[in-house]
């Protein structure tokens, strides 16, 4: 007998059949979609449809010649990665892929193959560890060093979720410091060179490239994923601390970072991003097989009641985010399986998730934290 709480008991509809297959989420798991959409946002010269089947390869594919010349920051590259697997679609086309990693030596080890298969492809590594503040000062300094506009910033690392509470250099609590907070602050360091990206037409001063920020989120925040105002760090009451509800709140986070970013700066794109369940990814192969069948997602003889992606099907909507023309009429939206959230997945997007004043909130308490301020715009 199945014990917990099953996707069906707040989501009605899960189908208990193999009829209409859906997309499941990362990590404690939530479903994508019924059979596959096809995005209304693509534009008229798409050469394919885009759904949960699309891969990485096939967005970029479309969308090359918008990607040629561009520069692109990228967190979290390592072996078996979203991460790799965008290094490895974005390389033939890019001036320059600047790989943001805990380990070099990793990164390296992840994009070999890349660059013996495109080795006039300008790839650089850079080491950081986005739960130290101290490592994320010294990697944008670095980047910063470059002075290369950066027209496109992925952050896409994630934390793995630790089974027992564990706490950054900097007091945060592991999976929120790293997936909001290091990031705000990374982000917020290289701002100069990404505002540095923006290209206007001299004559009608029509925005010819806007600096895109895209945010790795995960609907599994959906449920529990709320702020923890009272204790966001599990430091007053820390027994309530679970590796799920960690990561659901840090994911919420990155979700509100998005929504203080486009409140703040109209001048940029900003989206969050729902990649949907890769098991051969690292953050996959972190969610237990018995967390995977408390939530539906897996029957007890292994069998799935989704569609689980590919390392390449998962890293499909980030490059959406980062190059489709025209989902710019969504910015500050999530995106799950190329295409908006609010029309690719089956339930609406709950409040705290997108609440400008809960963005608000918790920008204040970044700035705070790390005593730092975003760039002004200056006017033209």
């Amino acid at each position: 007998m199945r014990r917990g709480l099953r996707v069906d008991s707040f989501n009605p509809l899960v189908l208990r059949n193999k009829q209409g297959i859906k997309t499941a989420a990362i990590s404690d798991i939530f479903p994508s979609d019924l059979p596959a959409k096809t995005s209304s946002l693509l534009p008229s010269t798409s050469i394919m449809a885009f759904d949960q089947t699309t891969t990485a390869a096939q967005v970029v594919e479309v969308y090359k010649d918008t990607i040629q010349g561009k520069n692109v920051v990228i967190t979290g590259v390592s072996p078996k990665t979203f991460g790799a697997e965008y290094v490895a679609a974005l390389a033939p086309h890019t001036k320059t892929i600047i790989v943001a990693s805990r380990s070099a030596e990793r990164a390296e080890e992840s994009i070999a193959a890349t660059r013996k298969a495109h080795p006039r492809a300008d790839i650089r590594i850079v080491e950081v560890d986005l739960t130290s503040g101290k490592s994320i000062r010294a990697a944008a300094a670095k980047i910063n060093g470059f002075q290369l506009p950066i027209h496109v910033l992925l952050n896409n690392a994630v934390m793995i979720m630790p089974e027992t509470l564990t706490h950054t250099e900097d007091g945060f609590e592991h999976q929120i410091g790293g997936n909001y907070f290091g990031h705000f602050l990374f982000t917020s360091l290289l701002f100069p060179a990404i505002l540095a990206s923006r290209v206007t037409d001299d004559t009608t001063q029509s925005p010819e490239w806007t600096p895109r920020i895209v945010n790795l989120t995960s609907g599994s925040a959906f449920w529990g994923g709320e702020i923890r105002w009272d204790d966001m760090h599990f430091k007053n009451k820390p027994e309530e601390y679970n590796r799920y509800l960690g990561y659901n709140q840090s994911k919420t986070g990155t979700a509100l970072f998005t929504v203080g970013l486009v409140k703040r700066y109209p001048e940029i794109l900003a989206f969050s991003v729902h990649p949907g369940l890769a098991r051969e990814t690292n953050i996959g192969r972190a969610t237990p097989t018995s967390r995977l069948i408390e939530m539906g997602i897996l029957n007890e003889d292994g069998t799935s009641n989704f569609f689980l992606k590919t390392i390449e099907q998962g890293a499909a909507t980030a490059l959406f985010a980062a190059f489709d023309p025209s989902v710019v009429t969504h910015n500050g939206d999530l995106l799950s399986d190329c295409a908006p959230a609010s029309t690719s997945l089956p339930i609406p997007i709950p409040e705290f998730f997108n609440s400008p004043a809960e963005a608000d909130k918790l920008w204040d308490a970044a700035e705070a934290a790390w005593d730092v301020k975003f760039a002004k715009v200056e006017s033209a």
